[in-house]
């Protein structure tokens, strides 16, 4: 999905490389080359290789963070949502 939408953004940028006005087509190719960059040596090497060698705690989250976070529910508090799953199951 990534070198698809990356892709289609540099053939969109690209193009501009092709409109007549110079700073036009400068800006076009560099925005090119910088999606190509991003998606490619990026979103699709470092990424993944970075995730690989830290392994589990690559999903750590910190104790300082965890006490300021708001705990949200979307199903609602944990006694009413108990409640109605005895009711249905």
């Amino acid at each position: 999905m990534i070198a698809v939408a990356a892709t289609i953004m540099l053939c969109v940028f690209a193009s501009f490389g092709f409109s007549g006005e110079r700073i036009v087509a400068m800006i076009g190719i560099g925005v090119a080359i910088t999606v190509l960059m991003n998606a490619f040596v990026v979103r699709l090497t470092l990424i993944p290789a970075v995730m690989t060698l830290l392994g589990r705690a690559d999903w750590a989250y910190p104790r300082w963070a965890e006490r300021i976070t708001p705990r949200l529910s979307v199903e609602g508090p944990e006694r009413e949502r108990d409640a109605h799953e005895m009711m249905a199951g």
